[in-house]
């Protein structure tokens, strides 16, 4: 991979916008993905084609908020994968960033993969709705809004123009999700205590 760097005052749109052939869009993107947390945050980006147009994906993690992949000789409910996910709008020149908070099996898979498996799936299921129980409790009062689907547990817009730049995208961002990491990590606890009394 090319190492070029983005610069903290790149426009964050216009940076990921270049089409140079020195540097894949996916490592591009993961470039971002780097350059807009702090290195105690696990960081990765992706590109994808959706509807005709790329898609840009960056996933933001703590330690111990993921395990390794599922394998069917263990319990599903010790295969998990916590981190926000940000879908990136360029094609537009910006507009709201949605920065979801996802719950869901490492490696993900959706409710109807879920529940075809040959394996018991009720003590992740549990796992998930006491993860998210406890979690709700803990941001009562933050500026998340609180989401009930069997993936996405907590949602917040960030502001994005042509003109923002890279270090003031990270600066809404990162208190944003900082103001929850503990609360995060909390829930987590709960929740996995909730499984090893049943």
């Amino acid at each position: 991979m090319n190492m070029e760097h983005i610069r903290s005052d790149d426009s964050l749109i216009e940076w990921l916008g270049k089409t140079e052939p020195s540097l894949r869009q996916s490592d591009r993107v993961d470039l971002l993905a780097k350059a807009l947390a702090p290195d105690s945050w696990e960081r990765s980006g992706t590109v994808f084609q959706s509807q005709g147009h790329a898609q840009y994906l960056i996933k933001l993690q703590q330690p111990g908020w993921h395990t390794p992949p599922w394998r069917s000789s263990q319990p599903l409910s010790d295969c998990f994968d916590i981190h926000f996910e940000l879908d990136i709008p360029i094609l537009f020149g910006g507009g709201p960033v949605p920065c979801r908070l996802h719950f869901e099996t490492s490696p993900y898979m959706s409710r109807k993969k879920l529940e075809s498996l040959p394996v018991d799936t009720s003590a992740f299921v549990k796992l998930a709705d006491a993860f998210t129980a406890s979690l709700h409790r803990c941001m009562r009062g933050t500026t998340w809004e609180l989401c009930h689907t069997s993936l996405q547990k907590a949602r917040l817009d960030c502001p994005l123009n042509q003109a923002t730049t890279v270090a003031e995208f990270s600066a809404i961002l990162v208190p944003r999700i900082e103001q929850i990491r503990e609360s995060i990590s909390s829930a987590l606890a709960d929740a996995r205590a909730v499984i090893r009394c049943t």
